[in-house]
């Protein structure tokens, strides 16, 4: 049947439709364009989340509503060293933080806000 159809490339032939069929294991043009756009502009976007993590933790330190910042790029972070030694200085754009008010009056300060109710 394949070599009916595909000649001397009935293997080749028979894997992509098979695996195609099956699996849809075969991008379309514009999806493989994509996602090649993606690759090539994830080290930018990764730098960026990381600027900006490192930005936001400052900001949350700095406010006197925020009573903690978990942010393991601070040097008094227990995670800081491994940060130096294997991400080579530059931490995840993670973090957590802890409202000064309590996490009941955090809850309904964030359900006010403008931002939330964006999403």
């Amino acid at each position: 049947m394949y070599t009916d159809h595909y000649g001397a490339a009935a293997f080749i032939g028979r894997c992509r439709s098979v695996y195609q069929r099956t699996m849809g294991a075969v991008l379309s043009p514009m999806n493989a364009f994509l996602l090649l756009q993606g690759i090539e502009t994830v080290a930018l976007r990764i730098d960026r989340h990381v600027e900006n993590a490192l930005k936001v933790a400052e900001y949350l330190r700095d406010d006197s509503r925020v009573e903690s910042v978990n942010f393991a790029g601070f040097a008094d972070n227990p995670y800081y060293p491994l940060v130096q030694k294997y991400l080579g200085g530059r931490a995840c754009s993670l973090m957590t933080f802890g409202s000064a008010a309590g996490s009941k009056r955090a809850c309904a300060s964030t359900t006010r806000s403008s931002f939330s109710s964006a999403w």
